[in-house]
C-alpha cells in the first residue's frame, strides 16, 4: 500500500475518533500486541495484489457481538478496503458457511448469542461439529464480559474455561490466525465492575506468556476509571454493561484502526 493511502487511512480514522476523546480512550494501548499474524496479514496482501480469493475471518462473542454494531464496522471497513465475499451473523448452533459472493474479498462471520461465556461454547457440541466448514483463516474472539457478572468468579477457572475453548478453537482450524479482545470496563450493581478487571488481566497474562495477539480494550478504554467517563459520554446504556450504538461504533472503528496499521506495518 502506499503512502498516500496510509496518510489518508491515518487522517480519516483519527479524525473519526475525536469525539470520542471525551471517553477517556487512551490510544497508546490501540495497537495489537504479541502473536504472530503474517498468515493471515500474507493471505490479505496477496487479495490486495491479485484481486482473487477469499479470506475468512470469524469473530465469536456474546451480546456485545450479537448486537451487530461493533463487529459490522469492522466487517464493513474490512469489505470496504479488501472486498466483500459475503456476511452472516448466526447463533453457535446454527452455524452455516454464508452465502457468498463470486468477488474476491472477505467473508466475515459473526458468531454470538446474548449471556454467553466461554463455558457456553466449550459445551456446545453441535458448534464445534460446524465450526471446522467456515475454514477460518483469523478468529477474534470477544468474550469475558458475562464471566464477570458472577459473584463467585475466579481467576483460576476463567482461565481454565478461557485455555480450554481456544486450545479447541485453534483445533478447528491449525493454521488460522487468533486475536483475542479483553472487555471494556461496565458497572455491576450501580458500581464499577471491578471483576472486569481481574477477567482482562488473566486474559491479557495468558495471550502474553503464549504470544497469542490480544487487542485491550479494557485498557483503550482507560480500565475501570474510564467507566465513567463512558457512561458520561452516552456509550454505556442505562444498564452499564451494553454499550449504545455510537460506543459501539467507537469500539469497532478503534480495532479497524488498529488491525489496519498493524497490517501496513507487516506490507512494508
Amino acid at each position: 500500500m502506499n503512502r498516500k493511502f496510509r496518510l489518508i487511512f491515518i487522517f480519516l480514522f483519527s479524525t473519526a475518533l475525536l469525539h470520542a476523546q471525551k471517553a477517556t480512550i487512551n490510544e497508546a494501548f490501540n495497537k495489537i500486541d504479541n502473536g504472530n499474524l503474517f498468515l493471515v496479514f500474507e493471505k490479505l496482501n496477496q487479495l490486495k495484489i491479485k484481486g482473487t480469493g477469499r479470506i475468512n475471518i470469524v469473530h465469536i462473542g456474546d451480546s456485545h457481538i450479537y448486537a451487530n454494531v461493533f463487529s459490522a464496522v469492522i466487517r464493513d471497513s474490512l469489505h470496504q478496503y479488501f472486498g466483500n465475499a459475503g456476511a452472516a451473523l448466526q447463533l453457535p448452533q446454527e452455524l452455516t458457511p454464508a452465502s457468498t459472493t463470486n468477488d474476491p474479498g472477505i467473508c466475515y462471520y459473526s458468531i454470538a448469542q446474548n449471556g454467553a461465556r466461554f463455558l457456553n461454547f466449550i459445551e456446545n457440541d453441535d458448534f464445534w461439529k460446524k465450526l471446522p466448514a467456515l475454514k477460518a483463516d483469523l478468529y477474534i474472539v470477544s468474550l469475558g464480559t458475562n464471566e464477570s457478572q458472577y459473584d463467585n468468579f475466579t481467576e483460576t477457572v476463567f482461565r481454565k474455561q478461557m485455555i480450554d475453548f481456544l486450545n479447541r478453537l485453534q483445533q478447528t482450524a491449525p493454521e488460522a490466525s487468533l486475536i483475542i479482545t479483553t472487555p471494556a470496563a461496565s458497572f455491576k450493581g450501580g458500581h464499577t465492575n471491578k471483576i472486569i478487571q481481574k477477567a482482562s488481566d488473566a486474559i491479557f497474562r495468558y495471550c502474553t506468556e503464549k504470544n497469542m495477539a490480544i487487542w485491550d480494550l479494557y485498557r483503550i478504554c482507560n480500565g475501570l476509571s474510564g467507566a465513567g467517563a463512558w457512561y458520561k459520554a452516552g456509550y454505556l446504556t442505562a444498564d452499564g454493561v451494553h454499550f449504545s450504538t455510537t460506543g459501539y461504533q467507537v469500539q469497532g472503528k478503534l480495532f479497524y484502526k488498529a488491525f489496519m496499521q498493524s497490517y501496513f506495518s507487516y506490507i512494508r
